[in-house]
């Protein structure tokens, strides 16, 4: 799986990356990882990782993770399995890990995170 969603930068690069400031569409800072609100911005994989799964947990549900900006900024996820109870805990664990909003329990790259997501499918 290949994702860029144009907020990480190379080590040792400055980051542009965009702020709640510069981002003209309310949708897309619902897919924005939290950290990307910081001044300056502090992107990652695992701001990727955190979109990703934003991503994922509307495709499988047909829910945003979010019911609004408020509970979004406030980390208040919605519970997946109210929107589709037949699927597998591990899958859960896995969208429900990528979107923490604390870097430290995310997962730390893409290795780590596609893994953990291809362990869901087997």
């Amino acid at each position: 799986m290949l994702s860029d969603f144009g907020f990480s930068t190379a080590e040792g690069q400055p980051q542009t990356g965009k702020t709640l400031e510069s981002v003209k569409n309310i949708t897309e800072l619902l897919y924005q990882a939290p950290e990307l609100a910081l001044k300056p911005p502090k992107a990652s994989e695992r701001s990727d990782i955190y979109s990703v799964c934003t991503i994922l947990f509307y495709a499988v549900s047909g829910q945003h993770p979010f019911t609004s900006l408020q509970n979004k900024l406030s980390g208040k996820t919605q519970d997946i399995k109210t929107f589709e109870s037949r699927l597998p805990n591990a899958l859960v664990e896995v969208i429900t890990r990528g979107m923490l909003d604390d870097l430290d329990y995310r997962f730390t790259d893409a290795f780590e995170f596609s893994s953990a997501l291809k362990e869901t499918c087997n």
